[in-house]
């Protein structure tokens, strides 16, 4: 009896070539051998015994608010041991809102909804890779970057002083400074830090001595 521990991962499209001796009854034994000798030749076929896997357990990248759907964030893979598998995509969790998407027979992780930095700045997504058997998993944190999208505003909806009609002293005097902050999200009050809209601009109102002039 033949005995041999096959492992087509370990070496890979081996033939291994038996070599079987056949015994039959022979009336003229004596004279002939009876013994006949065939080799046959065994392919070893893969099996699917063997996981996915990732190369990193943690993948990062990032993303504008404003980037078009469909547009390709970042392409996962995974790789399998087994050379006959197929591997499959799908983000499992962390896709609040539906605002991603991944291509099942690619990895490839794409924008599918709209994104705003002023609600979720970052996504945690769960991303799992099936060869139909096995699975396993692996983290994709995607960050929203802001973008200029959202016009300035004024501070107060009023702004008021008084001068002195005979205050020609000095002249140009200024009499009211009002600055102007970016928008900020409903429901939030105080100075909006971010550091790409930052910037505040300030208006002066200045009294020259025939009119009234508005400088930046």
């Amino acid at each position: 009896m033949y005995r041999h521990e096959l492992d087509e991962t370990t070496k890979a499209r081996e033939n291994n070539l038996i070599s079987i001796r056949f015994h039959q009854p022979n009336i003229f034994r004596f004279f002939f051998s009876s013994a006949v000798t065939k080799f046959i030749r065994i392919g070893i076929a893969d099996k699917n015994d063997n996981p996915p896997y990732f190369d990193k357990a943690l993948y990062e990248a990032e993303v504008d608010e404003n980037e078009d759907i469909q547009h390709t964030v970042l392409t996962v893979t995974a790789k399998d041991h087994d050379e006959s598998s197929r591997i499959r995509y799908e983000i499992t969790s962390g896709n609040i809102g539906g605002a991603f998407a991944v291509k099942n027979m690619t990895g490839a992780i794409y924008v599918a909804g709209a994104l705003d930095y002023e609600t979720r700045k970052r996504y945690e997504l769960r991303l799992a890779a099936s060869d139909n058997l096995k699975e396993n998993y692996t983290t994709v944190v995607i960050h929203v970057k802001d973008v200029n999208d959202n016009p300035p505003v004024f501070e107060r909806p009023t702004y008021r002083t008084q001068i002195t009609e005979e205050d020609d002293r000095n002249l140009p005097k200024s009499v009211l400074r009002a600055s102007v902050s970016p928008s900020l999200p409903p429901n939030q009050t105080g100075i909006d830090s971010r550091p790409l809209v930052s910037k505040f601009v300030v208006y002066s109102v200045f009294l020259k001595p025939s009119f009234y002039a508005l400088s930046r």
